[in-house]
């Protein structure tokens, strides 16, 4: 596995930085969804999801990418807010 610095983003992603969008949530509801898959594991702490969520947030700010809050949405509201985000007019169908 390669060593990374979390706290910059990979050579590729900055080069596509104009592609980019931060997706996020509130850590009460990252901690809900990872204690159902590790239950009583550090990744489903709620000290590590609150750092995490804080440090990809810090990465979105540095960077200028703009930041979708999922929190309540749908996968497809979400998808519109960022085809919104990019100016395209229709999503590809996968």
């Amino acid at each position: 596995m390669k060593d990374y610095d979390a706290s910059r983003l990979p050579p590729p992603i900055i080069r596509n930085k104009a592609r980019a969008i931060g997706l996020t949530t509130d850590p009460k509801t990252l901690r809900f969804v990872r204690e159902k898959r590790y239950k009583e594991s550090k990744y489903a702490n709620m000290s590590t999801c609150t750092e995490e969520l804080s440090q990809a947030n810090q990465i979105f700010l540095q960077y200028k990418i703009p930041i979708i809050v999922s929190d309540g949405r749908s996968i497809e509201e979400t998808a519109t807010q960022v085809a919104q985000l990019l100016s395209l007019e229709h999503l590809p169908r996968l």
